[in-house]
C-alpha cells in the first residue's frame, strides 16, 4: 500500500506541478518583451501566479480525486474510508513538502484559500500562523476572528492500536485562541472568547466552554470536560475525575480547586 501511495504522490505532483507552471508561464509571457523592466515583472508574475496555480491545482484534483472523510473507527488497509485519509494526506502532502510551502503559509489569503479548498470551516477574519500543523482540514471548524498561534498542531485521526484507524471532528468557536505550540486532538470542541495557552496539550474529546482561559503549558488529559467562565493556571495538569464547576479556578498537579 506504501509503494503505491508513493507513487500516486509522484504521479499527482508532477501533474499538478506541470499544470501550475504552464499555467503560469501562459499568463506571464504576455509581458515578456526585451526592455528588462517587463522580463523582470513578467518572471516576479509567473512565480506569483505559480503558487496561486499550485493551491488552486492541488485543491481541485484533492476534491474530484479523494472520497469524503469519514468521522469513526475503521480498519486500516484498502477500505473507502482509509483511502480517503490517505488520499487527502497525498494531497496535502504536495504543498508541505514543496519547496514553496512558507511562502504560501505566509501569503495571508493564500494559506486561507488553501485550508478552504481542503475542506476546512475558515472564515477570512480566522488568522492561522505561520508553521501551524493542521492535519485533515476537511474535519475541522474555526469561527470568526479566532487566531491559531504560531507552530500548534491541530490533527483529527489517532491509531489507538495500529490496527484500527480513528477520525473525529475539531470544533473550535469564535474569537478563541490556540497559543503558539499547543497540541488539539481529535474529538475537541473548544468554545467561543476561549484562550488555550501557549505549550498546553488537549487530548482527545476534551470539551472546553466558553470564556475558559487555560495557561501556558498545561494538560488537559482525554475525555476532561472544562464548563463555562473557568481559569486553569499555567502548568496545570487535568484529567477527566476533575469535577470542574462554571466560574471556578484550577491549578496545580494533581489538579485542585483553588478558588
Amino acid at each position: 500500500m506504501f509503494l503505491i501511495f508513493d507513487i500516486a504522490y509522484l504521479v499527482f505532483s508532477l501533474l499538478i506541478y506541470s499544470l501550475s507552471g504552464f499555467a503560469a508561464y501562459s499568463v506571464a509571457k504576455m509581458l515578456w518583451c526585451e526592455q528588462l523592466i517587463f522580463q523582470v515583472l513578467a518572471i516576479l508574475l509567473g512565480y506569483f501566479l505559480f503558487l496561486n496555480f499550485l493551491v488552486i491545482f492541488v485543491g481541485v484534483f484533492k476534491r474530484i480525486v479523494q472520497p469524503k472523510l469519514h468521522v469513526g473507527e475503521f480498519p486500516i488497509g484498502t477500505n473507502k474510508k482509509y483511502v480517503g485519509w490517505i488520499l487527502n494526506s497525498l494531497f496535502q502532502g504536495i504543498i508541505i513538502a514543496s519547496p514553496f510551502a512558507k511562502q504560501i503559509h505566509f501569503i495571508f489569503y493564500l494559506n486561507w484559500l488553501y485550508y478552504r479548498l481542503m475542506g476546512m470551516k475558515l472564515p477570512f477574519s480566522t488568522l492561522v500562523g505561520m508553521n501551524t500543523v493542521i492535519r485533515q482540514p476537511e474535519l475541522i471548524s474555526v469561527g470568526k476572528k479566532s487566531i491559531l498561534g504560531l507552530g500548534c498542531t491541530i490533527s483529527c485521526h489517532y491509531s489507538p492500536n495500529g490496527k484500527t484507524h480513528v477520525q473525529k471532528e475539531v470544533i473550535i468557536g469564535e474569537r478563541s485562541v490556540i497559543g503558539g505550540s499547543a497540541n488539539i486532538a481529535p474529538g475537541c470542541r473548544i468554545g467561543s472568547h476561549t484562550v488555550v495557552g501557549a505549550l498546553t496539550s488537549v487530548y482527545p474529546d476534551v470539551h472546553i466552554g466558553d470564556n475558559v482561559r487555560i495557561g501556558a503549558e498545561c494538560s488537559i488529559k482525554f475525555a476532561s470536560q472544562i464548563p463555562d467562565n473557568v481559569k486553569i493556571k499555567s502548568h496545570t495538569v487535568i484529567d477527566k475525575d476533575c469535577d470542574i464547576k462554571s466560574g471556578e479556578t484550577w491549578g496545580g498537579n494533581p489538579a485542585r480547586r483553588i478558588s
